[in-house]
């Protein structure tokens, strides 16, 4: 691949459900203005950049990319995802990865790390709780959760120590527009929350591609990210403003599309 574009774009977890989705829709969405590489532990895709098969857990396997590639910008969307996830699978993935990214990243003297942190850092504040603030205090119910409100306290560090923009995105449930499994209000057991914590992918990616073009002075944020619903468990008002994030999607009227089908079928 011909290096022609200025800057170039590292997104890990390519074969996750969201760093797939991104892979593809990033590039689009930018205009092409960026070259793209893509890694995972895993090569069961083709992708439309350079991919380099690397696992986060390994300090010297991420180095090797950094010294093929030259990396301004990373996003990073490897990692384990569901709340249920052992402490022996959070600990190298969630813990160890998110330490190396940083540290390669500040190594090779990257521009931004934006990284994929979650709501579950804030959803221990009481259900029926709506418009969290980005900046209220970080509030987990589960080890998933904890990590990543560790995830957003060392990419602060490295904001910080070594000049490394970081922005975290607490991002809800990421769904397909298209989805018949959301819903106005779910129960616990559901695959799916309440429609008051989604972000369609679309708004995901326009939030995505917000964090990597903000000004170069932004030297740390949280960002939130769920689409423009009616309701919100977290709010985006601060990241609407500081990113200039401009939500099309409110999943109450997804869900409400989605009753009604049901209703009528």
């Amino acid at each position: 691949m011909k290096y022609n574009q200025d800057k170039t774009i590292l997104i890990t977890g390519s074969a996750g459900s969201l760093g797939k989705f991104m892979s593809g829709c990033l590039q689009t969405y930018l205009k092409n203005r960026y070259n793209f590489v893509v890694t995972d532990t895993i090569n069961k895709l083709t992708y439309p950049h350079p991919f380099i098969q690397a696992d986060i857990t390994n300090i010297e396997s991420l180095r090797n990319i950094f010294k093929q590639y030259p990396i301004d910008i990373v996003v990073h969307f490897a990692g384990k995802v569901a709340k249920s996830t052992p402490w022996e699978q959070l600990l190298p993935n969630n813990i160890v990865g998110v330490y190396n990214i940083l540290q390669v990243a500040s190594e090779f003297k990257c521009q931004r790390v934006v990284l994929a942190s979650s709501i579950n850092a804030v959803n221990g504040y009481q259900e029926g709780i709506y418009d969290i603030s980005e900046d209220a205090p970080i509030n987990p119910k589960s080890l998933y959760g904890a990590t990543k409100a560790w995830l957003e306290a060392v990419a602060h560090l490295y904001a910080n120590e070594r000049n490394l923009s970081c922005i975290c995105i607490r991002f809800g449930r990421v769904a397909y527009r298209n989805d018949p499994g959301i819903s106005i209000l779910n129960k616990m057991e559901d695959p799916f929350p309440s429609a008051d914590r989604i972000i369609t992918y679309e708004d995901a990616t326009q939030l995505t591609a917000r964090c990597i073009e903000a000004p170069s002075n932004l030297h740390f944020f949280i960002a939130h990210g769920v689409s423009e619903n009616e309701k919100k468990r977290i709010s985006i008002d601060i990241t609407k403003k500081v990113l200039d994030f401009k939500p099309v999607d409110n999943v109450f009227n997804i869900a409400r599309k989605n009753e009604s089908k049901k209703l009528y079928n």
